[in-house]
C-alpha cells in the first residue's frame, strides 16, 4: 500500500523502507518504535538538527548527541 500525501511533512530520504510513513497509513510509528528498539534515532530527528545530514554515521541515541553538538559547535 502507498500513502502518497497523507504524512507530507515526513523528512526521511529512505522512501523505500517498509516503515517510511509513504508506505501504510500508522503514520510514523512504526519507524519510531523500530528505532528506539534497536537504540537508534530516526532520521527526522538527525534532519531537524540539520538538513546537510552527511555528517552522521552513528544513527544511536549517543550518536544523535554527538551530531547535534558537531553542527551547534558544543564540545
Amino acid at each position: 500500500m502507498t500513502n502518497t500525501g497523507a504524512i507530507s511533512f515526513c523528512t526521511c530520504p529512505v522512501t523505500k523502507c517498509s516503515r517510511h510513513p509513504m508506505n501504510h497509513n500508522d503514520g510514523c510509528t512504526p519507524c519510531i518504535k523500530d528505532n528506539l528498539e534497536k537504540g537508534k534515532m530516526p532520521a527526522c530527528m538527525f534532519k531537524a538538527v540539520s538538513e546537510d545530514v552527511s555528517e552522521a554515521h552513528n544513527w544511536t541515541i549517543k550518536g544523535f548527541v554527538e551530531f547535534y553538538h558537531k553542527v551547534n559547535g558544543d564540545k
